[in-house]
């Protein structure tokens, strides 16, 4: 599968250029895809399990490469490796794009103007943890500059 190649074989590939090249670290944009299903009455931190959920392709394909950043971690001690999981990132200019995966055709446009938000019915269980752009690519940035700091809850 197409996919498959880009995400787990071109990600290996990448771990093996930094190790060719002696790169001090790693940064790598990974994905909340990537953890098992949690309990819905507690958080969890970054020790829970990366098993994925097994009917999602893409969840497979990031637990894969997450055992590929095992491996490049074992055999690589000298490399540090910094993993990102962020949840949905928003973006302006994928704003219809998110839309139409997460949301399709129940919502109507007029329903999405800020003042209208405010009004949308709560949901229990329901949780979202999107992030901004800007705030993966800060995170991403302090891991390269090495101020990262694996938090735990």
């Amino acid at each position: 599968m197409t996919l498959e190649r880009i995400n787990v074989e071109g990600s290996r590939r990448v771990f093996e250029a930094v190790a060719a090249a002696g790169v001090p670290k790693l940064v790598h944009a990974s994905s909340v895809g990537a953890y098992s299903r949690g309990p819905k009455d507690r958080e969890v931190d970054e020790s829970w399990p990366t098993e994925g959920t097994p009917t999602s392709f893409y969840s497979r394909h990031k637990v894969a490469v997450e055992r590929e950043l095992d491996r490049f971690e074992a055999d690589n001690p000298e490399t540090r490796v910094v993993r990102l999981r962020p949840a949905l990132i928003f973006k302006d200019e994928a704003a219809t794009e998110i839309r139409r995966l997460f949301i399709g055709p129940f919502l109507p446009n007029f329903m999405l103007r800020r003042r209208l938000l405010l009004a949308l019915p709560r949901v229990d269980l329901l949780l979202l943890e999107p992030v901004v752009d800007g705030g993966v690519a800060h995170a991403e940035r302090l891991g390269k500059l090495g101020d990262f700091r694996a938090r735990s809850s």
